[in-house]
């Protein structure tokens, strides 16, 4: 189609008339209209519940109003967004605003008010603004909006959002609040305030003169109110006074506690995902600078790492470019680099006279290093086949001595293009002088380019070569070729004295210098992101010091403008606060100073005990700021410390995901616990290393360092090591540095085997740290030791035969493994090497030396005969058991010829001491006599090992014994000073400590990875660490009172009451023995496999217990202190506990709250005051009826708030950080599926299909929790692995291949053979491959042979199938064999709709498609779940190139057995007579469908043969029974039918069920409590209990997925299941039956009994509840649910429950203690009114909001609000923390994504790529993220059955490539595997698709948008237009680059096909040969 066409051109006229809502006007207009939108809802609030009347007001209205009459009009030209497209079509757009946001929009413009004109009278009229408050909705989206967008700012995103949502919370609040006590006024009605009795009335101001009171001033007092309120401060100066405001004062707590709440998580979330950056790159410099210090690098080398990770965290924020732009398509990738490299280019003289597509596609290639000072480029003598260009820095150009040096060269210079094409030794040495940035560009990138590009390398071989040819003058070579390509840039050191740097460079220096040499003052700020920016510093020490700082500066500050509002020089205002509060102008600035920082504190912990409360207008204000102030605050503070306790254990976590998943797939594959303690101590040892921060098969910990850097700091490592190596002595340094890069580092713990005889491996084994030892075959005996620096392996290095020697650690070992594989790649640089390796390689004498060698070393140390050898060699592959080798010490578990390692023996204290050498001298035996026999007078002979089951019990006592005494001395020092049981406990514990002392004097310990178990080393080493602490902590410091005060007195010894009270008060050291607690909760941690949530849980517990003790003790020990020994002792205060209290203390004052008679009041009541006391305080309640008076009180409970709000935060922030961490995989794996539900959808895909692929993923998770089997081969070494390995698919490869293995079989395993038919129709073989295909004596030598066995087994991959999924289709192709492990196959006829029959766990198939290649000859089925292993070809090949007779015997029989398969077809398709439908199926095997139709045809017959009217009373009969049955059919199919959990009508009857249970509950605990039956609520519950017998018959019909993932929809097995259930069809039946219907009868005799006892009767459906809780925790374990949304409404639903029952509990002390219990302070005596009351109050607890105008009266009261205060903490810092956890978790990709733009945009930035280009950028991206959430279809496929990701593709693709001229013709099994080569890519609106003259390298199909194809390289020239359907770039085939150019008109998605792709299909597929060779042949397309 041609742009000439009219319609066309309306079309594109139309779509540019309507915007993106990309564009960045639009998104501004947005950002506008949402402030719009937040200012009119305010303005709309203040009027409706205010005033209307203000002029100003009524015209900002207006204006506003008319603002939003132009966003309607503009919404009609704004395009929308679906799936991530963007659609500008105008009528889609109109219809769809239409459809969605207009009608909304519209009512919130309409002019209601205008109506009051005519109903003026009515009183709703003054409610006609209202209909503004709907533009909140339109505020939202808009947020909502902009948070999908990836290049949004999230921070000022989340602040706006918070503050909209504070602010509107806040005003609707102080509306509804106000509305309590007056009627708003409007047009004609001033302000009307009815009731007398309101909240006024407790302020005297408002109270007496209300008339008078503005409205300004009553709008500032309730928004001080509701701030107060919402903030949970609470003062109580204003608080509820009747029911109706208790009421409101509730729903605006509840309000407050979401709303902010939820507001405060999205701001922690993105706080927490935006520092965690930071964490991330420091646990990852920590774990390099411990892997350095413990390889023990030099200084030098660990300074220069030092210095790039500190440079790439301040100038990159620690990321890394390298790699991050790979994803962007060819076209913007190469204008980004470009534009970046476009200098080096230019400079380049090799380059100049190429052409623009290979300098853009060169670009590519180039890649920018940093080098720091020092640091060397190149050496010497070297070849460095590289190119190199100074960005930025100065490097030194030095002679061949290490003093000559030449030259300086500046920015600009470039060096070293001839070395790109000629290998030539460097004639000079660079290093870097300055820090450098360097573009380097290397010979192998350059030699990709010249295959595509094949005149560029002939233009850039030419001008290499005559500018070697040109060089005349030594210094004009260096220059040229060896220094810089430009001499100008070239300072040599004759001219030094020149300065080398621009003029900006110089002015820049000197004012540096200048700024440098001025004193000034540090900004604390540059000083905190200094301290940020240094990754050297402890983070979590750097973090709570800003923390403290931010804290201390805030209450400072608002301390100050609290204080400036009350007083002035030192005066204070009357009736202010500081009046109020009783603060005089004689008393000191100090203690002015410390009421406002009390009064500070109160309200920012949000304790708010209300003894000093704001007393004018503007304290309320300012008092309302501090308390906004301080919720941020404190949100940043414990976002600080969750993101920091994340990021430290998230690596761990992740590492010990890993490891649970690992153990979780070899206990689901039944493997010994020996195996999985091997894993076990690898990975701890793994981890231990690394920190999870790399793995052996991963890249190297270090790999973003330069290339040099990288070969330095790996050549300090392991350089010398492989220098050593006999093979490579002779070899160059450069190859030892390449071999360096390409060899890999693996820890092998204790015990642990290194290599196996009789296996194969291409690695060398090069010991770099530790011993080894040699054992025999059999694993049996020891034949000898390898040291540090030797090596083995090289049977399987060099000669790829069978490893001769078994290799164990005897140490822990560090081995650095050499692959060959990836040495014959970098053999190829080095010609010379490489020929000296394939001669030795060539040699028959080298192999064999190795093999006598080995032979003989076993001979002369093994002690078994040569008969037992030989008779063990003939034992066939059989399962022998486990055996334990004493002269080895380790355990073997064997498969006969397979040994397997199985955990050595404990290593003991006296085989350490055995192996310690004793000295060899005289001198030294003496010395050593000497050492070893003196302080065995003092210490025990025997060290104590730290890992021992006594010391580990001990430990554990002792920490016990640490709490114990702690606790104790504490209540000494408070309050049981003269108990003498107490003191005497305290003795005896302390000789425990004692002891303690003793036996640590004997633990082991470890130095460098030795274990020391000398009693004098260990005693000396205790005494420098830790004897000093435990000798303070455990010392009895009363001795030393002893001297000052005597312990005897006239009544005896310790019967002096104030002595035992001092002596308690100097045993208080003895409480830092808590200082033991931390360490053993670390020691419990330190296990990599240990479940660290539960050790965390108790943990937190511990702590808040000792929280809580100790400020209960403090709080009682600062108001009673000490006794004076010279004061009036005889009359104590409290005679019980002989304490004297300081007068106006709190202890004082209790009375008056309480019934406290101090004459007999006892310990126990004294300490649960004081813990009531304490609790609020801590829980941010403070009531108000016990506060500190006195100024030491007020200092003490000052630090004691601020203390218990950093333990909160602490709190918060380690569940967060446990909780995200614990969900971190669940939620990445679910970001996966979401992503793909986004992909399916955005291709049209639903239905079957779609529910196919979701409920795979969820099949999968539940069976693997998304572990991969590849990252086993990736973590683990070869021997491990080959062991796994070998133990899960010995049975598979025994069965596939004929080779008599024995192993325990399960009943699963035992099968019975196929049917001769059954075998020809599934395409399988006869039977087992080696017993069809090779020679007798070639089978004989594999079934002795456990080497194929580990061999093959290492290649085998699983794969998992959901029941009725297709796991291939007949005449697909396929090169895989499958093996059933777990489940049933079916094998489905050529029709796919019988089952043929089934194949059961112990069978395989496909194996013809394995060695044939033939098309696959049926359509097999998963049955059920299954789980299959899977062999490829490729895979098999590998491992028979080892055994190359074999491999041969193999192909030839495949070749035969292929000839004849083909020449039985062609017999089979020659003509013959059709034969009878019994021939028929007889000949096809169909037995049963022959004996069928037989019996058939007998029946008719016999109708035939009877009378006409038997026929007829037949047929009728026959009809009835049909229609009869047909009825019953279709009753029995409405019976049986079952429900989705997905659907939607189980999702609203289940939650509307929830919501039922809920309002039962409530309803009939709500009856008993209040002593009332209310009619509508025995309704209700009547109506909920029918309901509940209703749901027992849904649920028996509700479909569910079983343990092993299978989704169960028959209606037997969910009817089964749901009466088998613990909470099922039982519990729901005893739980739900109408119990009330038992005693109806008692109606009649006694109608008063008969509604109390229906009452206590119904009381027996309370545990229905239960079924509530465990429904809401199987939906928050679904994978496909939101977990969000689940989490908010579990939240509720379980605080509803919670606050339900606290009031209940309540309202039972009014029952017990009438009115001497709280009610007394509500006058309230009616019990509804009281339940009322009693929620208002625990929601003052539960909020911390506190007013005190309800508190408790009595101690049984004090029980319970402490109780319910730390109930109500705990679970709202837990409820919080799964909200901020799941925000957190949700956002990471998000998070992840946005990171990687930002980095590209600042890179950018950084290299002034212009803004076009930019954008380009940003926008690809943005269009990335909302199509795909930023993950390539690729990976979303992976793991993805074949056969389901066939089926994806070929519903999207298929009928678009069926339209193309050169694949309509292919079969469809053609097309299937075609689809499985096709790449899904996207591309936004105007971006290239690829340009004129790039490479043609496949052709693209359109699946959404439109394309452009244009003539020219810009685009501008247009020749086509396609759209959706279309297929172009088909010209690839005849033309190598493209000769047009196409670009996206808006947003397209592309399916592309690459001609490597079609080659690849073409091997299977003939036909696809033959179509390709017939279009290259063809001359146009």
């Amino acid at each position: 189609m041609t742009l000439e066409d009219p319609h066309e051109t309306r079309e594109l006229e139309d779509e540019l008339s309507v915007h993106s809502p990309k564009q960045h006007n639009v998104r501004a207009w947005n950002a506008f209209i949402s402030i719009i939108c937040l200012a009119s809802v305010t303005l709309s609030l203040y009027e409706l519940f205010f005033n209307s009347t203000v002029t100003g007001i009524i015209f900002t209205r207006y204006f506003l109003d008319l603002i939003f009459i132009f966003n309607i009009i503009s919404r009609f030209y704004i395009g929308y967004e679906t799936h991530g497209v963007v659609i500008t079509d105008p009528k889609k757009v109109r219809k769809k605003y239409l459809r969605t946001w207009f009608l909304l929009d519209l009512l919130s413009v309409l002019p209601l008010e205008t109506i009051t004109v005519a109903f003026s009278k009515f009183k709703f009229m003054q409610y006609s603004y209202a209909n503004r408050c709907l533009r909140v909705f339109r505020l939202f989206g808009i947020i909502s909006m902009f948070s999908k967008e990836p290049d949004t700012n999230k921070l000022h995103l989340t602040a706006f959002k918070v503050f909209s949502i504070m602010v509107l919370c806040i005003q609707a609040s102080a509306c509804l609040w106000f509305h309590q006590v007056c009627y708003a006024a409007y047009a004609g009605h001033v302000r009307y305030c009815p009731k007398a009795e309101n909240w006024l009335q407790l302020l005297p101001e408002f109270s007496t003169n209300s008339t008078g009171i503005t409205d300004m001033e009553f709008y500032a007092t309730s928004l001080y109110w509701s701030t107060i309120t919402l903030c949970s401060i609470g003062y109580g100066d204003i608080h509820a006074t009747n029911l109706e405001e208790a009421t409101v004062a509730s729903f605006v707590m509840v309000l407050g506690l979401l709303s902010f709440g939820i507001s405060m998580s999205n701001m922690s979330s993105v706080i927490t995902n935006m520092v965690t950056q930071r964490g991330r790159f420091y646990h990852r410099v920590d774990a390099i600078l411990n892997y350095m210090r413990q390889m023990g690098l030099s200084e030098e080398i660990q300074e220069w790492v030092h210095k790039h990770y500190y440079n790439l965290w301040f100038h990159q924020k620690g990321r890394n470019i390298a790699g991050f732009m790979d994803d962007l398509p060819f076209v913007l990738h190469s204008d980004v680099s470009s534009c970046c490299y476009k200098t080096v280019i230019e400079n380049a003289k090799l380059f100049r006279k190429t052409e623009d597509g290979f300098k853009r596609a060169l670009s590519l290639k180039l890649k920018t290093c940093t080098y720091s000072p020092g640091q060397i480029l190149v050496k010497t003598g070297e070849i460095h086949q590289k190119m190199y260009y100074i960005q930025q820095g100065l490097v030194q150009v030095i002679g061949k001595n290490p003093g000559n040096e030449i030259a300086k060269l500046l920015p600009g210079s470039l060096f070293g293009e001839v070395h790109l094409l000629y290998e030539i030794p460097r004639n000079v040495t660079m290093c870097a002088l300055t820090k450098c940035e360097i573009v380097i560009l290397e010979r192998k990138d350059l030699l990709l380019l010249f295959a595509d590009y094949p005149e560029a390398a002939v233009e850039i071989s030419r001008a290499a070569k005559k500018r070697l040819q040109n060089f005349r003058h030594p210094v004009q070579e260096a220059c040229a070729y060896g220094v810089a390509s430009v001499p100008q840039n070239a300072v040599f050191e004759k001219d030094q004295s020149t300065n080398l740097e621009t003029k900006e460079q110089r002015i820049f220096g000197a004012s540096l210098e200048y700024v440098l040499n001025r004193p000034h003052q540090i900004d604390i700020y540059q000083y905190f992101c200094q301290k940020q920016s240094d990754i050297y510093k402890n983070l979590f020490e750097e973090r709570t010091t800003k923390c403290l700082f931010l804290l201390i500066f805030t209450v400072h500050f608002c301390a100050g403008l609290l204080y400036l509002s009350a007083c002035h020089e030192e005066r204070c205002q009357e009736e202010s606060w500081a009046w109020n509060a009783g603060l005089k102008s004689s008393q000191s600035n100090f203690e002015h100073y410390v009421f406002a920082v009390y009064w500070t504190i109160t309200t920012m912990t949000s304790v708010g005990y209300g003894d000093i409360v704001p007393g004018s207008l503007v304290e309320q204000c300012l008092a309302a700021v501090v308390g906004v102030v301080a919720l941020l605050v404190f949100n940043y503070i414990i976002s600080q410390l969750s993101a920091t306790l994340s990021g430290e254990n998230a690596k761990r976590v992740a590492f010990q995901n890993l490891f649970s998943e690992m153990r979780h797939f070899m206990k689901r594959h039944d493997l010994t616990v020996f195996l999985q303690n091997r894993v076990m101590n690898y990975m701890n040892l793994l981890w231990s290393k690394y920190q999870g921060e790399a793995f052996p098969g991963g890249p190297f910990l270090m790999h973003d360092l330069p290339v040099e850097l990288k070969q330095n700091v790996l050549m300090a490592e392991r350089g010398e090591l492989l220098s050593q190596i006999p093979y490579f002595a002779e070899a160059a340094q450069s190859f030892i540095r390449d071999l360096a890069l390409t060899s890999v580092m693996y820890f092998f713990p204790k015990g642990e085997i290194i290599q196996y005889s009789k296996t194969i491996t291409r690695e060398l084994f090069c010991i770099r740290r530790g011993t080894c030892e040699i054992l025999n075959d059999t694993l049996s005996e020891v034949v000898g030791h390898y040291q540090k620096g030797m090596h083995f392996g090289e049977a399987g290095f060099l000669f790829g035969k069978q490893a001769t020697l078994t290799v164990r650690a005897v140490t822990c070992c560090e081995i650095v493994v050499i692959d060959f594989d990836k040495i014959r790649v970098l053999l190829e640089k080095y010609p010379l090497l490489k020929r000296q390796i394939t001669e030795f390689q060539s040699e028959p004498k080298c192999y064999t030396t190795l093999v006598e060698t080995a032979e003989k070393l076993l001979k002369r140390q093994s002690h078994l005969q040569e008969s037992d050898i030989a008779q063990r060699q003939k034992v066939t592959l059989a399962f022998q058991g486990r055996r334990f080798s004493k002269k080895t010490k380790c355990y073997v578990e064997d498969f006969g010829n397979i040994p397997m390692y199985a955990g050595s023996e404990e290593e003991t204290v006296p085989m350490r001491r055995f192996k310690r050498q004793s000295p060899k001298t005289l001198m030294g035996r003496i010395t050593y006599f000497f050492l070893s026999s003196c302080p065995s007078t003092f210490l025990m002979r025997k060290a104590i090992l730290p890992s021992s089951a006594f010391y580990v019990r001990w430990e554990f006592f002792r920490s016990m014994l640490a709490v114990t005494v702690s606790i104790i001395t504490s209540l000494l020092i408070a309050f049981l000073h003269f108990r003498m049981d107490l003191w005497i406990v305290c003795y005896i514990l302390g000789l425990f400590c004692w002891v303690d002392i003793y036996l640590r004097m004997h633990v082991a310990f470890y130095e460098d990875n030795d274990l020391k178990v000398d009693t004098l080393e260990t005693a000396h080493h205790y005494v420098k660490t830790g004897f000093l602490v435990d000798f303070i902590t455990c010392f009895p410091w009363e001795l030393v009172g002893w001297i000052v005060i005597s312990p005897f007195s006239e009544n005896g010894f310790y019967a002096n009451n104030e002595a035992l009270h001092h002596y308690a008060y100097l045993r208080i050291p003895h409480v830092f023995q808590l200082y033991r607690i931390p360490f053993a909760f670390s020691f419990l941690q330190a296990d990599i496999a240990a479940e660290r949530n539960i050790i965390t849980v108790l943990m937190m517990l511990l702590y808040s217990a000792f929280s809580v003790h100790f400020a209960t003790c403090i709080a009682f020990a600062s108001a009673c202190p000490a006794a004076d020994l010279h004061g009036n002792i005889s009359d104590y205060f409290l005679p019980v506990i002989k304490h004297n209290c300081t007068p106006l203390s709190w202890v004082v004052h209790v009375d008056k709250s309480f019934d406290v008679d101090f004459g007999t009041v006892t310990f126990q009541q004294l300490y649960l005051t004081s813990m009531y006391f304490a609790t609020t305080t801590i829980c941010a309640v403070g009531f108000g009826d016990i506060y500190p008076s006195l100024m030491a009180m007020k200092i003490g409970m000052t630090f004691i708030m601020i203390a218990a709000m950093l333990f909160t935060g602490w709190l918060s922030g380690t569940v967060t950080a446990m909780l995200a961490n614990r969900d971190a995989m669940r939620a990445a794996y679910t970001e996966k599926t979401e992503s793909m539900k986004l992909f399916l959808k955005s291709h049209k895909i639903a239905g079957t299909l779609y529910d196919s692929v979701v409920r795979f993923y969820v099949f999968r998770w539940k069976l693997t929790k998304g572990f991969d089997q590849d990252k086993l081969t990736e973590y683990l070494p070869s021997s491990l692995v080959g062991d796994i390995s070998t133990v899960l698919y010995a049975d598979f490869i025994g069965k596939v291949f004929g080779l008599n293995l024995q192993i325990k079989k399960t009943l699963e395993s035992e099968t019975r053979p196929l049917s001769p038919v059954a075998i020809t129709k599934a395409g399988k073989l006869s039977g087992p491959f080696f017993e069809t295909m090779l020679t007798k004596e070639c089978l004989e030598e594999l079934k002795t042979d456990g080497c194929f066995i580990r061999l093959l087994a290492r290649r085998i991959s699983q794969s998992l199938f959901r029941a009725d999924d297709l796991i291939y289709k007949k005449n697909d192709y396929g090169s895989e064999m499958y093996f059933i492990h777990k489940g049933e196959v079916e094998v489905l006829s050529k029709d796919n709709t019988a089952v043929l029959f089934k194949l059961k766990a112990g069978q395989y198939f496909g194996e013809k498609s394995l060695l044939l290649g033939e098309p696959r000859a049926a359509t097999v089925r998963a049955a059920t779940n299954c789980e299959l292993y899977v062999l490829s070809k490729k895979s098999l090949d590998e491992a028979l190139m080892y055994y190359p007779s074999i491999f041969k015997q193999m192909q030839s029989a495949a070749d035969e057995m292929k000839y004849q398969l083909h020449k039985g077809d062609l017999q089979i398709n020659t003509f013959k007579k059709p034969g009878s439908a019994g021939e028929t199926f007889l000949r096809t095997g169909s037995v049963k469908l022959y004996r069928e139709h037989m019996a058939e045809e007998e029946h008719r017959a016999e109708l035939r043969s009877r009378s006409l009217g038997t026929r007829l009373c037949t047929s009728i009969s026959s009809v009835l029974i049909q229609f009869f049955l047909k009825i019953f059919n279709k009753m029995r199919r409405i019976h049986n039918k079952t429900i989705d959990p997905e659907s939607n009508f189980r999702v609203i009857y289940q939650y509307t069920s929830c919501l039922l249970i809920t309002i039962f509950f409530w309803a009939i605990t709500f009856m008993p409590t209040v002593f009332d039956v209310e009619y509508y609520l025995f309704i209700l519950t009547m109506g909920v209990e029918l309901l509940q017998i209703i749901e027992i018959f849904l649920k028996f019909r509700i479909c569910y997925y079983d343990d092993s993932g299978t989704f169960i929809s028959e209606y037997r097995s969910t009817s089964r299941n749901y009466m088998k259930r613990k909470v099922g069809f039982v519990f729901d039946m005893v739980f739900s039956f109408p119990y009330g219907l038992i005693i109806f009868h008692q109606m009649k005799r006694d109608p008063t009994k008969f509604l109390p006892m229906l009452i206590y009767v119904r009381i027996a459906h309370l545990p229905r509840i239960i079924s509530l809780i465990l429904f809401m925790w199987k939906e928050e374990q679904s994978l496909t649910n939101n977990l969000l949304l689940i989490r908010l409404i579990k939240y509720f639903v379980h605080s509803f429950l919670f606050i339900h029952c606290a009031a209940v509990l309540c309202v039972s002390f009014v029952e017990s203690h009438g009115i001497m219990s709280w009610v007394a302070e509500t006058e309230f005596y009616d019990f509804t009114e009281m339940y009322r009351y009693a929620t208002y109050w625990i929601l003052q607890i539960y909020t911390t909001t506190g007013y005190g105008d309800i508190t408790a009266s009595n101690f049984g009261e004090m029980i319970a609000c402490v109780m319910i205060m730390i109930l109500s903490k705990s679970q709202v810092i837990y409820k919080m923390g799964l909200l901020v956890a799941a925000q957190t978790n949700k956002m990471t990709l998000q998070e992840a994504f946005e990171e990687k733009l930002q980095t590209i945009q600042e890179h950018m930035m950084h290299e002034k790529v212009p803004s076009t280009l930019q954008n380009r950028v940003t926008q690809f991206y943005s269009y990335q993220w909302n199509r795909t959430k930023g993950t390539c279809a690729e990976v979303l496929f992976k793991g993805v059955p074949r056969c389901l990701k066939m089926d994806i593709v070929s519903r999207i693709c298929m009928q678009h490539l069926k339209k193309h001229h050169l694949f309509s013709h292919l079969r469809e099994a053609v097309m299937r595997e075609l689809s499985t080569r096709i790449l899904f890519r996207c591309f936004p609106v105007g971006e290239f698709i690829y340009r004129k003259g790039d490479i043609a390298t496949g052709m693209y199909l359109i699946l959404i948008g439109k394309v452009n194809l244009c003539l020219d390289k810009r685009g501008r020239n247009v020749f086509q237009r396609l759209s959706a359907g279309a297929a172009f770039g088909d010209h690839f085939l005849l033309e190598r680059k493209h000769s047009d150019t196409a670009i996206a008109t808006n947003y397209v998605d592309i399916a592309m096909l690459s001609k490597d792709a079609l080659e690849d299909v073409a091997l299977l597929c003939p036909s696809v040969g033959k179509l390709l060779k017939r279009a290259s042949e063809m001359p146009q397309l």
